[in-house]
């Protein structure tokens, strides 16, 4: 295991490479051993302030090889805005929380956000013996957030992505998880405050019963800014019969592109927002039982709309 952490209320951590595989996938650049025996180790990153990427976004290497990889910011993890810059990643699982700079992360290959324990190092003793660090074990991080009051963004980007723990945007921060060239998995909640949610795969999108995508609204002056939510996928979305896509009357629009894509559809609800569907095929109601789009205004694209 490996373990960084600056707890300063200001102190950044700038990553180069932070690498906890076995020395036989290094030596060979392979995956073999990443969850397997004997397994790589996992990465905890803490900073009081941001956790950054020593090289511009388009020159680094992979920041973080590890099986399990958490991390705590004070500011940011990663860089949004004009000056992005994604922290690099090769893990299993990553869970990560930080403030109003948001999150930006890519990962290289597959991955889930998920929950990773405790990560326990070895601390050296000034009398040469060692003592474990953190001493007391830390409780789970679970998922991918940015705290109260902070308004911070998320950008989640893999190969594939399996989400197993909530994603939460505080405020008006905007989400983006992004499935870059497989398959998007859904179980746990997806949801800002008021912030804008866009949900994209190059594959497939299977939300579970848990899966929500819900967004919200904020008053801006004589204003109100509305969340809106982007379902996009170049083939079948798939939504279970308790899964629930939400907006306060912001639009939200489904859509599955590949030719021979349907969608169905548990509840899509948006107030006063306008709802719209498109599908390569057919447009489907995961059980039949109960009313599915709930809108002032709605349109449907394409010739089919069955039930199951």
């Amino acid at each position: 295991n490996i373990r960084l952490s600056t707890t300063g209320a200001s102190s950044d951590v700038t990553l180069g490479v932070v690498d906890a595989r076995t020395a036989s996938d290094r030596s060979a650049n392979t995956l073999a051993q990443q969850s397997t025996t004997p397994v790589w180790g996992s990465v905890a990153i803490v900073a009081g302030g941001s956790v950054l990427d020593a090289a511009a976004d388009t020159a680094t290497p992979t920041n973080v090889y590890a099986n399990g990889l958490r991390i705590s910011a004070g500011g940011s993890v990663g860089v949004l805005g004009a000056s992005v810059n994604a922290i690099e990643t090769e893990v299993v699982t990553l869970a990560a929380s930080a403030g109003s700079g948001g999150i930006n992360l890519i990962d290289d290959t597959a991955l889930t956000i998920g929950s990773v324990s405790s990560v326990v190092v070895n601390r050296v003793t000034s009398a040469g013996g060692v003592s474990a660090e953190p001493a007391t074990a830390e409780a789970a991080l679970a998922g991918l957030s940015t705290t109260a009051s902070s308004n911070g963004s998320i950008v989640a980007r893999a190969t594939a992505l399996t989400v197993s723990n909530a994603v939460g945007a505080n405020g008006s921060g905007n989400v983006l998880l992004q499935a870059q060239s497989g398959a998007m998995t859904v179980s746990a909640g997806v949801s800002s405050g008021s912030g804008h949610i866009s949900v994209l795969s190059s594959g497939a999108q299977t939300y579970g019963a848990a899966g929500d995508i819900a967004t919200g609204s904020r008053v801006v002056g004589a204003d109100t800014v509305r969340g809106t939510v982007d379902i996009d996928a170049n083939a079948s979305i798939t939504m279970d019969a308790g899964a629930e896509f939400t907006t306060d009357g912001g639009n939200l629009r489904i859509s599955a592109t590949g030719a021979t894509s349907d969608i169905t559809l548990g509840d899509v609800a948006a107030a006063t927002g306008s709802v719209g569907i498109v599908a390569g095929r057919s447009i489907l109601d995961a059980d039949r039982k109960s009313t599915r789009l709930k809108s002032s205004h709605g349109y449907i694209s394409y010739a089919v709309f069955c039930l199951k």
